[in-house]
């Protein structure tokens, strides 16, 4: 019987294919994609701006569907359908990134590793849909460059993504992370809307013995969306209230949602 560490790395294998697979595919759609040539070209950013969504949303899907994975979102609406946005979520996982381009019907930018944007093909859409690397010892650029980010956002009504933790969760229990106090600086500098979200499950996707001790359809990811909040913070004693009273709607509908694994749905557990 082969131990622990040989389906860990057969899941890493495994992973590792399915990345390099999707990466193949954004560098073929980013060379053929001909009407998006042509309409940038003409100046035409809404038909532009169309393919981009079509293009992420599409390869959000099809990632999520490689891994088997069933998604399961409440508090849909109070999802924005127009106008800038920041979303302020946990992060647990690569997977959070496809997961939220898939199925919240927006484009959406993130903070990124400077690294990634370096691979073909995949930094190329990452700059498309707003990415940004920001370096957090130079005060003066982060500045800069959240002044530009939120006239775009607010300009053209897109919705951006903020992991206010700074990094991925390492905790086995997903226990989310202190935030950072510069997590709010975009929303409180623009004026934009944040949207409070909390997600479970994707931790699981990329462990090798969860991952292994799943069945084809037995992948559970939950997202809970709670409702705007505006912010009206001013002062730093404000804004700090804001970022705990922010902390405290994702810690808290994390929560209600938090999965236990291996996850079995009802119907295969009652068996």
């Amino acid at each position: 019987m082969p131990d622990k560490k040989f389906f860990h790395y057969v899941a890493l294998l495994w992973l590792s294919c399915l990345l390099v697979y999707e990466i193949i595919y954004i560098i073929y759609s980013t060379k053929f994609r001909f009407r998006f040539w042509w309409y940038r070209r003409q100046g035409r950013e809404d038909e532009v701006e169309a393919i981009i969504s079509d293009f992420v949303g599409k390869w959000g899907k099809r990632t999520m569907a490689k891994l088997s994975c069933d998604v399961e979102i409440s508090g849909t609406e109070h999802l924005p359908a127009e106008g800038p946005v920041i979303i302020m979520t946990n992060h647990q996982s690569l997977y959070d990134i496809p997961l939220y381009l898939s199925y919240f019907g927006r484009v959406m930018g993130f903070v990124a590793k400077q690294e990634l944007f370096r691979i073909p093909g995949w930094g190329y859409w990452m700059k498309e849909i707003r990415c940004v690397s920001i370096d957090r010892a130079d005060a003066r650029s982060t500045m800069q460059i959240y002044q530009t980010l939120g006239e775009d956002l607010k300009r053209n009504g897109r919705g951006f993504i903020v992991f206010p933790e700074g990094t991925r969760t390492r905790d086995p229990g997903g226990t989310i992370g202190p935030f950072r106090p510069g997590a709010l600086r975009l929303a409180t500098m623009h004026g934009i809307p944040i949207l409070p979200v909390s997600i479970d499950g994707t931790r699981f996707l990329s462990k090798g013995g969860p991952l292994c001790r799943t069945w084809r359809g037995g992948r559970m990811v939950r997202v809970k969306i709670a409702p705007l909040i505006h912010p009206q913070a001013r002062s730093s004693l404000e804004r700090q209230k804001l970022l705990e009273q922010v902390r405290g709607t994702i810690v808290s509908n994390f929560e209600s949602i938090k999965l236990e694994w291996p996850y079995r749905p009802v119907e295969q557990a009652a068996d």
